[in-house]
């Protein structure tokens, strides 16, 4: 091929080490539709309510499959931490899979079955960032993470892993908080930090929302792709 398009600087390095040519890389980062991400007070009170969440309950939200490798896990781990020491927060659990039965069990060795709830794979994710008031991604690995950008679209506080292409979203202590990836301690103490300090939570969402806005709308990514379909198509051909 011309030309690889790698959505985050892991992937060019992984394209890399596989033996692709740096010349025949671009790195042009996935985008979205932002405006549709703009938090909206009327779904939030209306998915509360159905969630049975009161209006004072600090929702914690995770996005993605239920597979080993998202790391649900590790955020079950941390809440019990959390529950221990005082913190009654609600997790919502948006996603399917393979996974499911073993975090369900887990869930009640824990003693958190109050506290959590999986309301399966969703197709209206907007309406739930809306209704969330922190959002958490704490993968194994990821190339990029969209869902990262989804909530700082919609101006969530994120605390996420510090792995593959999720540091290129998210300046720590700025735009959102990093955390070692299966640091179940750390985890813990950054969200806590958000729910004790609303103040540092609305910054970093502010934050994060435009630094998204600008970087990671659909329409950056586009113009990007035209240009580099444009530069390949002038190349004279041999």
């Amino acid at each position: 091929v011309d030309m690889v398009v790698a959505i985050s600087q892991g992937v060019e390095a992984a394209l890399l080490a596989g033996g692709v040519p740096l010349t025949r890389i671009r790195r042009i980062p996935s985008g979205i539709e932002t405006a549709r991400f703009l938090p909206n007070e009327q779904i939030r009170q209306q998915l509360r309510t159905a969630l049975g969440i009161a209006p004072h309950d600090i929702m914690v939200l995770t996005v993605g499959a239920l597979t080993e490798r998202k790391g649900h896990g590790i955020l079950f781990s941390a809440a019990s931490m959390l529950q221990e020491r005082g913190a009654r927060l609600r997790y919502v659990i948006c996603g399917e899979g393979s996974l499911r039965p073993h975090l369900e069990a887990q869930v009640r060795t824990l003693g958190l079955q109050a506290a959590v709830h999986f309301p399966g794979f969703t197709s209206n994710v907007p309406d739930y960032l809306s209704a969330a008031d922190i959002f958490v991604h704490v993968p194994l690995w990821e190339g990029l993470g969209v869902a990262v950008i989804e909530a700082l679209a919609t101006g969530l506080p994120v605390v996420a892993s510090r792995v593959g292409g999720i540091p290129e979203l998210i300046d720590d202590q700025e735009t959102g908080l990093l955390v070692p990836s299966q640091d179940t301690a750390a985890l813990a103490v950054a969200i806590e930090r958000l729910v004790h300090d609303p103040q540092c939570a609305k910054t970093l969402g502010t934050k994060g929302q435009a630094f998204v806005q600008a970087q990671f709308d659909v329409s950056v990514m586009a113009q990007a792709n035209e240009s580099l379909y444009n530069e390949l198509l002038a190349r004279p051909r041999s």
